[in-house]
C-alpha cells in the first residue's frame, strides 16, 4: 500500500520540515565532534589535456569548515611503505561535511573546476594535525535517503604529496609550506651580476640634527680587514634669526623668525639698543636654547633701560659635520657600526653610506631573491680539482662487504636491488 500521507508529503520521505530539521541536527553535530579545516579549491594553470594533470596548479583560496574525521581508528590505507624509490606514507582517511554548509562557503562557478559540488584534486588542510589531505573520491549518496534528502558529503582523501604547487591562500600556517617545501626554480632567481659579499646596510637613522645608527641589513662573509664607509655630507647650515620684545623700558622676550640649522654649540646673542640717556650699548648676555641643531628659545638677559632696539643678531653655526662612521668585524663578518662623528645638519636628510668592495672574498654571484628576512643571499665560486677513477666496483664485492651470501646475519643491510629488499635467508 502507498505511504501514509498523514506523516509524509508524498515526495519520498519526510516533509521539508523533517528534512530541514535533520539537516540542522547534522550541521550541529558536526559543529560538536568535528574540527575546524580549510578547503582549499585547485585552480589548473597549464593542464595537460593528455595526461590529465597539471603540474602547475595552485590554490588560492582558503575556506574555514567544520568536518568530521570518519575513520576514528586510525589512518586506513596502506600506511608506510618501503619500495625501491624510498619511503612512501599511504595515509587514507574520510571526511564527513554538511553538503549545506559547502554550498554555503565554498561553492562558486568562478573558485571550482566544476561547481555544484566538491572536486577531486581539491586539498583539505588540518590545522589539529598539520596536514594536507587530497580529495580522491567524492561519495553523496551515503547515508543513503533516509529522509529523502542526501545531507552530507564523504570526501575519501588521503595524504596530499606536494609537488611545489602554488600556495596563496593569506594563511601564513598554509602559505609557509609552499616556502619551506617548493622546488620550483622560478620562485627564485640567480642573476649574473658579479659580487664580492660584501656587507649590505640600511638607510641611516636620523635622529634630530645628527646621526644616531646604521642598521646591517646583511654582514657579508670573508673579511679580513674592515670595509670603508663613507657617509654623504649634510645640507648647508643655516643661520637662525630672532627680534627682540620690549614691555616699557625692559627687555622681555624674543622672537625667534627662523630656528636655523647645523648648531653644534649655543650661539651667541647679541642685543643691540638705544639706553634712556640715548647712548647706543651692546648686551650678549641673553641666553640661547638648543634642539636638535636649531635654536628654540631664547632667555633675555636683565636690562631695564631700553629706549629702543637697534638689532638683535644670532651667531653662525659654522660649517657643517660631515659624519663618519667605522665597521666591527667577527669572525669575517660585520656585525656593528660604530658612529665615530654624529655630524651636524642632517635635519630632514636621508644621507647614504657607501662601503668599499670586499676584496677578501672576491668571485661571489649574487643572488636576486624575495627573502622575508630582507636577508642578502650570494653563490660563492669555489676551486676544486676532478680526480681520476682507476679503479671500479663490481656486484659480487658489493654483496660480500653488505654481508649477504655470509654466514652472519648481524651484518645484513637493506639491498635495493632485484633481489628481495629485506636481503636473503641464512641458513
Amino acid at each position: 500500500m502507498a505511504v501514509n500521507h498523514y506523516f509524509q508529503g508524498g515526495n519520498g520521505i519526510g516533509n521539508t520540515n523533517e528534512k530541514r530539521l535533520y539537516e540542522d541536527l547534522i550541521i550541529e553535530g558536526l559543529k560538536i565532534y568535528g574540527h575546524d579545516c580549510f578547503y582549499l579549491p585547485r585552480t589548473l594553470v597549464n593542464r595537460d589535456l593528455i595526461l590529465g594533470e597539471d603540474s602547475l596548479s595552485k590554490f588560492d583560496d582558503s575556506y574555514l569548515l567544520e568536518m568530521y574525521m570518519e575513520t576514528t581508528e586510525g589512518f586506513a590505507g596502506e600506511q608506510e611503505i618501503i619500495n625501491k624509490f624510498g619511503l612512501e606514507i599511504r595515509e587514507d582517511t574520510t571526511f564527513v561535511i554538511a553538503k549545506r554548509r559547502w554550498q554555503e562557503q565554498v561553492d562558486n562557478p568562478a573558485t571550482l573546476i566544476v561547481d555544484g559540488r566538491p572536486n577531486e584534486g581539491d586539498v583539505i588542510y588540518v590545522p589539529l594535525m598539520n596536514s594536507f589531505f587530497e580529495i580522491q573520491f567524492v561519495q553523496d549518496q551515503e547515508p543513503f535517503f533516509q529522509l529523502g534528502n542526501l545531507p552530507v558529503y564523504k570526501l575519501r582523501c588521503t595524504r596530499w604529496e606536494y609537488s611545489s604547487e602554488q600556495l596563496n591562500t593569506g594563511i601564513d600556517e598554509i602559505d609557509d609550506k609552499e616556502t619551506t617545501y617548493s622546488l620550483d626554480q622560478l620562485s627564485y632567481q640567480s642573476a649574473l651580476e658579479s659580487g664580492t659579499f660584501g656587507v649590505v646596510l640600511g638607510s641611516p637613522v636620523v635622529t634630530g640634527d645628527i646621526i644616531t645608527s646604521i642598521p646591517i641589513v646583511s654582514g657579508g662573509e670573508g673579511y679580513v680587514t674592515a670595509p670603508t664607509l663613507t657617509i654623504s655630507a649634510p645640507s648647508a647650515t643655516i643661520n637662525a634669526t630672532a627680534s627682540a620684545n620690549l614691555t616699557g623700558n625692559t627687555l622681555s622676550s624674543f622672537t625667534i623668525t627662523n630656528a636655523g640649522r647645523g648648531y653644534s654649540s649655543a650661539p651667541t646673542i647679541t642685543v643691540v639698543y638705544v639706553a634712556t640717556d640715548s647712548t647706543t650699548k651692546t648686551n650678549t648676555a641673553s641666553s640661547p636654547g638648543l634642539t636638535t641643531g636649531q635654536l628654540t628659545s631664547i632667555t633675555p638677559a636683565s636690562i631695564t633701560d631700553v629706549s629702543s632696539i637697534t638689532s638683535v643678531t644670532v651667531s653662525s653655526p659654522g660649517g657643517a659635520v660631515t659624519a663618519s662612521a667605522s665597521a666591527v668585524l667577527t669572525n669575517g663578518v660585520v656585525t656593528s657600526i660604530n658612529i665615530t662623528v654624529d655630524g651636524s645638519s642632517y635635519l630632514g636628510l636621508s644621507p647614504t653610506v657607501t662601503v668599499s668592495a670586499n676584496t677578501d672574498a672576491s668571485g661571489a654571484l649574487l643572488l636576486e631573491n624575495d627573502s622575508a628576512d630582507g636577508q642578502v643571499q650570494y653563490f660563492i665560486n669555489e676551486d676544486y680539482q676532478l680526480q681520476t677513477q682507476s679503479t671500479y666496483a663490481s656486484n659480487i664485492d658489493l654483496d660480500t662487504e653488505a654481508g649477504f651470501d655470509t654466514a652472519s646475519v648481524a651484518d645484513d643491510i637493506l639491498d635495493f636491488t632485484e633481489r628481495n629488499p629485506f636481503g636473503e635467508v641464512d641458513f
